[in-house]
């Protein structure tokens, strides 16, 4: 995840226009942050909830395939955009 994390400010530059691009990383930069925050919370939470260290691996696992999964369909659009012409 933290390999990942930091490759995120590259995705954002290239997918906002320039005329928002340095809002838009920094907004994108933000949400980070509360996520890197809320995680550490939910993940005492559940904790003390009593779920066991696989459980909490295996609900981390989820998000880090939802993640994957909406970063292909990303990728899969930028592509056929380029190949049909569309300009940005």
């Amino acid at each position: 995840m933290n390999g990942a994390q930091t490759s995120m400010p590259v995705l954002a530059a290239l997918t906002y226009p320039t005329a928002a691009r340095a809002s838009g990383v920094s907004w994108m930069l933000g949400a980070g942050r509360i996520g890197g925050i809320l995680g550490a919370l939910g993940g005492g939470v559940l904790l003390q909830a009593g779920w066991s260290m696989e459980r909490i691996l295996a609900a981390l696992a989820g998000a880090a395939l939802v993640s994957a999964s909406t970063l292909a369909v990303k990728d899969f659009a930028g592509r056929n955009r380029d190949a049909q012409g569309v300009a940005d």
